[in-house]
């Protein structure tokens, strides 16, 4: 890309290279990095920084470069472009680094490369998306190959093996999007046929909808492309919806972590990278990576969990050497000795970016998932889908059955909340942590301490109504008899949200967890619909749920009691009802409520410190949908919301569902404030 040489920039790139060159700390050489350290995608990036660090530990054993010792300055990009942004600007104006290691999300770098492209900072990236090498920047280049070349030879294999039908599932971000349209236009070039075309959020864990389109078409083969914590739920819920054939998958199927979630899920997948991690540092297939592995498990005490530790390891490398050859601090010095690099042995292979624009690596490998091991040798046979959908359908009656599982879901939530505002007349934004915490202690218990099932989930539930009663007693009772006004208490339950989230995340860290099913992942039929036991068990116990309460409410004496002293606490304190007590149990029963509907979905979802946000908005908007404080109502809210996300999904777009949902609740909003059943709104 040709920047425009106006005014505005030469004011802005002479105040950067004034900035930058006002100071210096002569003791070090300062290389910056940024990267996703928190989040769903935590685990990729602190193996990308940890590689990094290896690098740096590596060169300053042997007396640093240009006799300076090297340090890394490191900063979380967060998985967000905007972020990326801000801190490339710091990396640049504030710490005055030489050089950067960028992102492995490419759209974090393309947000990044304006500054960094204006400072004239030398940059390796970790993103595989052709495009950001695509705009033109000179001081960019690539760590690895790009994603276009796992591409070309995914699209090689399938025509090889006659895939004439494909289907493609892909990720909406600019990762996502680039392989799904660079494999496309290769698929169509060489003659295959794209049948369907289906996307997700990254994050998502339910796909009901895109993969009924997706079967729909009776495809030969199916390419999954997204980011490495997805990979696993998105091949076990395909395999769960009862799609038998091949799949090719993006790089990211390399991560042990996709293989564990996924389990023999993933047997038969495709998958063309750049690498793979060994069991042992012994078994690596290059002196280079065993030596890079031997020194990681020294300084980590475990293998890499993600092949983004040899892309940072490679990406310091290769600026190392640019440093070297340049024989001195200078940028542009430095960029064009990285230019003019041949045959630099590094862990993907050898780099040659002379005669390219920023890339350096221009192979990859196919590898045949099987039985939890990557073989090298992919089948020449393909295996035709044996799903029995007729080709250019929609299965109503399976996006009926996926839209009442996730209704189930919201509804448990959802009647948290209209539970605390019928007793209190409070609303309460925390619901969805109470659900992520219930997941992580059930798989505390049942996970790594080994529980039975079902003291597992009898102890979550225990659990989880003492941490809601103590939530009442310790921070929301005591705000309410200082008189603190009803947004206060919204405002307490929203920071109580974000202190749990963190609280989870300092505790159990960033990684997304597998659950076991103790009911089995094996899909069954009945006629066209496929059916999963863990399905199945979570609509049953859901409902139970529902029923149980309904019981305890009429027709015991505390449940009446709760009533009582939601309806009118003075005449009930009269009458010798405890109301504080009441109250309190009222917070315990829905964090109860929301903690056993993160442990059933767990074993689908996975675990991780972030699956409440989303599940919780949504059960906040189906007690608003169905009438906030009545539990008739959050029941209809959350099995209506579930079926009008998920045939959202099936019959418009899969990208529309959160569009449709959250509109769905400003209509109601407007045209029935009180909700479906019009509940009177609390004095």
């Amino acid at each position: 890309m040709k920047i425009p040489k106006g005014l505005l920039e030469t004011v802005i790139s002479g105040s950067i290279v004034f900035l930058i060159g006002c100071s210096s700390d002569d003791k070090f050489i300062s290389i910056g990095f940024f990267g996703p350290l928190t989040g769903n995608t935590a685990t990729a990036g602190q193996a990308l920084r940890n590689g990094a660090l290896i690098a740096t530990q590596e060169i300053n054993s042997d007396d640093g470069l240009l006799g300076r010792p090297v340090r890394l300055i490191e900063y979380d990009d967060r998985s967000s472009p905007e972020q990326a942004a801000r801190v490339a600007t710091k990396l640049v104006l504030e710490d005055e680094v030489t050089a950067i290691v960028g992102s492995l999300h490419s759209g974090n770098i393309l947000a990044a490369a304006p500054i960094l492209e204006l400072s004239e900072t030398p940059t390796v990236g970790s993103g595989t998306s052709p495009s950001w090498l695509e705009q033109g920047y000179k001081y960019l280049f690539r760590s690895l190959g790009n994603s276009r070349l796992s591409v070309s030879q995914l699209v090689d294999y399938a025509t090889r093996v006659q895939m004439q039908r494909i289907a493609i599932m892909f990720g909406n971000d600019e990762y996502g999007t680039t392989g799904a349209k660079d494999f496309e236009a290769q698929a169509l070039n060489n003659g295959l046929e794209i049948v369907a075309s289906e996307s997700f959020t990254h994050g998502d864990r339910d796909f009901t909808g895109q993969y009924a389109r997706i079967l729909g078409q009776q495809p030969d083969g199916v390419l999954l492309w997204g980011l490495g914590d997805d990979l696993g739920f998105l091949i076990r819920q395909l395999r769960q919806s009862g799609y038998s054939g091949p799949v090719l998958g993006s790089e990211g199927f390399t991560m042990r972590q996709v293989l564990d979630v996924s389990g023999s899920a993933a047997n038969g997948v495709v998958v063309a990278a750049q690498y793979l991690i060994p069991e042992t540092a012994e078994a690596a297939p290059s002196r280079v990576m065993r030596d890079f592995l031997e020194q990681y498990y020294e300084n980590f005490g475990s293998m890499p969990a993600s092949d983004n530790a040899f892309r940072g390891y490679d990406a310091v490398k290769i600026l190392a050497e640019g440093i070297r050859r340049a024989g001195s601090l200078d940028r542009v010095a430095i960029r064009n000795a990285i230019q003019d690099i041949e045959n630099f042995q590094g862990i993907a292979g050898e780099f040659t970016f002379k005669g390219h624009t920023g890339e350096g690596i221009h192979k990859m490998q196919i590898y045949y998932v099987q039985d939890g091991k990557y073989l090298e040798t992919a089948p020449e046979r393909s295996g035709r889908n044996a799903n029995t959908q007729p080709a250019g359908g929609t299965p109503f009656l399976q996006l009926l059955i996926g839209g009442l599982l996730l209704g189930s879901l919201y509804a448990l939530i959802a009647l948290g909340y209209s539970l605390i505002y019928s007793a209190s007349g409070l609303m309460t934004f925390v619901q969805g942590e109470y659900f992520m915490l219930g997941a992580f202690i059930s798989y505390t218990l049942f996970v790594l301490l080994s529980w039975p099932f079902v003291m597992t989930f009898i102890a979550t539930v225990f659990l989880m109504m003492l941490l809601g009663m103590l939530t009442e007693k310790l921070v929301i009772g005591p705000l309410l008899t200082r008189g603190s006004r009803v947004i206060h208490i919204v405002l307490v339950t929203i920071g109580l949200s974000i202190f749990l989230r963190n609280f989870a995340m300092l505790t159990w860290g960033t990684e997304v967890y597998n659950f076991p099913s103790v009911f089995g992942d094996k899909p069954f039929r009945i006629g066209t619909i496929t059916l999963i036991p863990q399905n199945l068990w979570i609509v049953l116990v859901s409902v139970l749920s529902m029923v149980v309460l309904h019981a305890f409410l009429h027709r015991t004496k505390l449940g009446l009691a709760m009533r009582a002293a939601a309806q009118n606490k003075t005449g009930a304190a009269t009458l010798g009802i405890n109301v504080p007590f009441t109250v309190a149990l009222t917070w315990g029963i829905a964090a109860a409520l929301a903690g056993a509907g993160g442990m059933l979905v767990a074993p689908i979802y996975g675990v991780s410190a972030s699956m409440g946000i989303l599940v919780g908005l949504k059960g906040f908007a189906a007690a608003v949908v169905g009438g906030y404080g009545s539990m008739t109502g959050a029941i209809l809210g959350g099995l209506f919301l579930g079926l009008v996300e998920t045939f959202a999904a099936g019959y418009i777009s899969s990208t529309s569902k959160d569009i449709v949902i959250f509109g769905v609740l400003l209509l109601v909003l407007f045209f029935l404030p009180r909700g479906f059943l019009r509940v009177p709104i609390l004095k």
